[in-house]
């Protein structure tokens, strides 16, 4: 059922992504090599690739442009963008405008931008869905603050301010089904996924937002309706989280949390024990997918629901693995 269910809605989005644009492209975000400028433009091309190296051009002094990200939008949507932006113009005498001083409100709204599933920061990704211009418009409120080094000096690379998409050994990937279970259960969104990155939150979760190895699910705050994998290497500090946040956190509306059949028989695992309010113990091994996570896991898989609806849970998880309730204390 949830297979059918999954390509139900691939086909729903495609047909949405032609709808929400009627100027079919790609908004992109390109930034100056010395972080002086940020050039917002529209390509109505497959990808921003072409358009890319149109920028970067060649001859006596090609202007180094890095890529910061895209999006499918529409001219008009751009020059929204460079409206509500206006303040940073930069006059080049040209009769359309499109490059912005580097200030501090403009990389955060790209920060706040990259976040997002249905936004690349690869310049050849071609498969992106298209989103209402309302969900990424930029907005006092839609803003993620940064510090910025003065200067290039401190070693980083251009834009190294911008938090990095990194891959790590600890990355084992949900397996899609199991995600549209929890999607179910949680009420048909994710809000939060405090430990992916942007490969799978685009391609299989798609959370509202998500914390990448970068930013640090750990330190930064947890809200709504989550879902959590986290780097097993690491589940003691993921654990103390998940139970500070349990009892301090009423912004959590509900949570589902992913281990293992090992894990959750470690002694620093018993306070998460002690609050799940079911837990589904998954028949046979579930594969993971990432870099080089392929095949057959040597542990069985748990799903536990911290905070939530237990009778949707059990509806959505009955059929796979074995229910267990009243664990909480």
């Amino acid at each position: 059922m949830y297979r059918e269910i999954r390509r139900a809605n691939d086909l729903k989005q495609n047909f949405e992504s032609v709808a929400l644009s009627h100027e079919p492209g790609w908004v992109y975000f390109l930034g100056l090599e010395d972080e002086s400028e940020i050039k917002v433009g529209h390509t109505g091309k497959r990808s921003v690739m072409a358009r890319l190296r149109q920028h970067r051009g060649g001859g006596a002094f090609p202007v180094k442009w890095k890529f910061l990200a895209a999006v499918k939008g529409s001219r008009e949507n751009e020059q929204d963008i460079l409206s509500f932006f206006k303040d940073e113009l930069i006059d080049d005498g040209r009769d359309q405008q499109e490059n912005l001083r580097a200030t501090q409100r403009v990389v955060n709204y790209i920060v706040w931008l990259r976040d997002f599933y249905y936004v690349t920061v690869d310049e050849d990704v071609t498969d992106v869905p298209a989103m209402p211009f309302a969900s990424w418009r930029p907005s006092l409120q839609n803003q993620k603050p940064i510090r910025r080094s003065p200067d290039l000096l401190t070693g980083l690379a251009a834009w190294g301010c911008l938090p990095e998409r990194v891959l790590t050994q600890d990355d084992y990937w949900t397996d899609a089904e199991l995600i549209e279970r929890a999607r179910a259960t949680l009420g048909g969104c994710i809000d939060l996924d405090p430990a992916s990155a942007w490969h799978p939150n685009s391609h299989v979760v798609k959370a509202k937002r998500f914390y990448s190895v970068t930013e640090n699910g750990l330190v930064n705050p947890w809200f709504g309706r989550i879902w959590l994998n986290p780097p097993f290497s690491e589940w003691k500090s993921w654990a103390d989280k998940v139970v500070s946040e349990l009892d301090t956190n009423a912004a959590i509306s509900a949570l589902l949390v992913l281990s293992n059949t090992r894990t959750i028989t470690a002694k620093y695992f018993d306070p998460v024990l002690k609050r799940a309010q079911s837990m589904c113990v998954l028949s046979g091994r579930w594969s993971f997918w990432g870099t080089d996570k392929d095949g057959s896991p040597s542990n069985g898989s748990v799903i536990l629901l911290m905070r939530g609806d237990p009778q949707a849970f059990s509806a959505h998880f009955k059929d796979i693995g074995t229910i267990f309730t009243g664990i909480s204390q």
